[in-house]
């Protein structure tokens, strides 16, 4: 679930029960956003997992071909994640620039583990972005591209 204080904040939780053959798996999160506007914000979320889940498939080529892996085991003790994420549109800055900047930080505890997810070492995940129109003559020939 998740609800907005007031224009500028939201705040949200998650949990997650799951039985299976494979064993019990619990999760709790919680999150937040804080927004100058739609498109420049920064939120955190943070999880904690218990219990190793289902196996994962993991492909090295692609998604050609997949092998099962093994649960783990290592979620016994719990695990946690936290992902950060910022995100700055240009023009809430500067009314004459155009554009989107922005970066996400992501780090997981061995052991952590979630529908898609199951991480077998602890993880470090860093990822960064920027769409920046250079100057008006880019802008002018990103029009004049045909559609792929």
């Amino acid at each position: 679930g998740e609800g907005w204080i007031n224009d500028h904040i939201r705040v949200g939780a998650t949990a997650l029960a799951e039985k299976n053959d494979t064993g019990d798996v619990t999760m709790l999160g919680a999150d937040i956003r804080l927004q100058a506007s739609p498109n420049t914000f920064f939120s955190a979320e943070l999880m904690r997992s218990q219990g190793s889940g289902a196996a994962g498939w993991l492909s090295t080529d692609g998604g050609l071909t997949y092998v099962q892996q093994a649960s783990t085991g290592l979620g016994a003790n719990g695990a946690h994640a936290v992902r950060l994420n910022a995100q700055a549109d240009l023009s809430d800055f500067n009314g004459d620039m155009t554009g989107l900047v922005g970066a996400t930080i992501e780090g997981r505890e061995a052991g952590f583990w979630s529908k898609g997810t199951q991480a077998q070492a602890d993880q470090l995940l860093i990822g960064t972005f920027a769409n920046i129109d250079i100057n008006d003559a880019g802008r002018d020939v990103d029009r004049a591209r045909p559609n792929a």
